[in-house]
C-alpha cells in the first residue's frame, strides 16, 4: 500500500505467526488444537507490544481501557486472519441467533456505505465504526 506508515514488527509478527498456524494446522489434530493456537497466537502479540513498548515507549501514556472505543470508531482497524478466526469462535459461542442477525445487517451496513464513500480529501475522512460495537463496547 502506498502511503501507509509501517512501525517495524510487521514482517516479524507475520513471519511468527505463519510458523505457528503451519505448525498447529499441520497436525493431525487441527481442530483440537486451534484454542491453544489463538493463545499461542495472541501471546506472541502480547510479547511483540511489550517488547516495543519497552525499546520505544510512548510519547504520553495510553488513556484508553475498558469502555474506550475511540480507535474502533475513529480509524479503519485491520485484523490478521487468526484475529477474525478467534472473533468468530467467540461470535458462534456467544451470541444469540438474533445477535448473530443484528451483526450481519450492521457488517452489511457498514460496507456498503464504505462503498458509497468519497475519496478522502485534504486528510478528513469519514469514519465507520467497528461492527461489533454496541452502546461504544466491544460485544
Amino acid at each position: 500500500m502506498s502511503g501507509s506508515v509501517t512501525f517495524g514488527y510487521e514482517q516479524p509478527l507475520e513471519q511468527g505467526m505463519a510458523q505457528i498456524v503451519v505448525a498447529s494446522l499441520g497436525a493431525s489434530d487441527a481442530r483440537e488444537r486451534l484454542e491453544p493456537l489463538f493463545d499461542e497466537a495472541a501471546q506472541l502479540i502480547s510479547a511483540m507490544i511489550a517488547d516495543k513498548e519497552a525499546t520505544e515507549p510512548p510519547p504520553k501514556p495510553l488513556a484508553c481501557g475498558a469502555g474506550c472505543a475511540f480507535c474502533c470508531t475513529m480509524f479503519e482497524v485491520h485484523v490478521l486472519p487468526i484475529e477474525v478466526l478467534r472473533i468468530a469462535d467467540f461470535v458462534a459461542k456467544n451470541f444469540s441467533e438474533e445477535d448473530l442477525v443484528d451483526l450481519i445487517k450492521q457488517i452489511r451496513r457498514t460496507t456498503a456505505k464504505k462503498a458509497d464513500a468519497p475519496e478522502p480529501k485534504d486528510g478528513g475522512e469519514e469514519r465507520f465504526s467497528c461492527p461489533l460495537l454496541k452502546g461504544g463496547l466491544c460485544s
